[in-house]
């Protein structure tokens, strides 16, 4: 993750914190029911329109979003040298030996299948497959996101209205209850 992303979530929520608390205790703003309205309503909206397997993909997703280690592409392209070098010296099967520096499962992936003998075109055409397989996966996962964050706000709503009904049946005499 970027350090600006960070620093930018970090700006965002603080200044809004700090507006809340302004006025006074946090926990006026912290209203369980409310959460449960509009957290469940959103997940349950998503339940309804996506299977189950799909939603804990993108859950995974996000995850990986969040705490995956990228590697420098210089040093996979070391590694590229220093492994094509090997074949060339020892034989495609002499990688088998260094299948456990890799770390990215993609280039692991396509490793295992040269040593296994593919062919250069049947190798290309197989990853290049799996490039395509994790864009859709992604993809479902930020269709996922979108949803929602598009049911969230109209989860809020009717969480609103409910607590507003609610405030309007306790109330026995507006008079007493008037601010002004």
């Amino acid at each position: 993750m970027d350090i600006s992303t960070i620093l930018g979530a970090v700006v965002a929520f603080g200044l809004v914190l700090a507006a809340m608390m302004n006025g006074g205790s946090i926990l006026l703003f912290v209203d369980p029911p409310s959460l449960m309205i509009v957290g469940g309503g959103t997940i349950g909206a998503c339940l309804i329109n996506y299977p189950f397997g799909e939603i804990v993909r993108a859950m995974a997703v996000a995850k990986k979003t969040l705490f995956a280690k990228e590697q420098a592409p210089g040093e996979i392209i070391a590694q590229l040298i220093e492994f094509s070098g090997k074949a060339r010296k020892e034989g495609i099967l002499s990688l088998q030996s260094v299948m456990s520096k890799v770390e990215d499962p993609f280039f692991l992936k396509g490793l295992q299948m040269a040593v296994d003998g593919q062919e250069p075109e049947a190798l290309r055409e197989m990853m290049e497959r799996e490039i395509e397989y994790v864009a859709e996966r992604h993809d479902s996962g930020a269709n996922i996101f979108i949803t929602m964050a598009a049911y969230a706000p109209a989860m809020g709503m009717v969480g609103t209205l409910i607590g507003l009904v609610q405030m309007l049946q306790t109330m026995d005499d507006p008079e007493l209850n008037s601010c002004w």
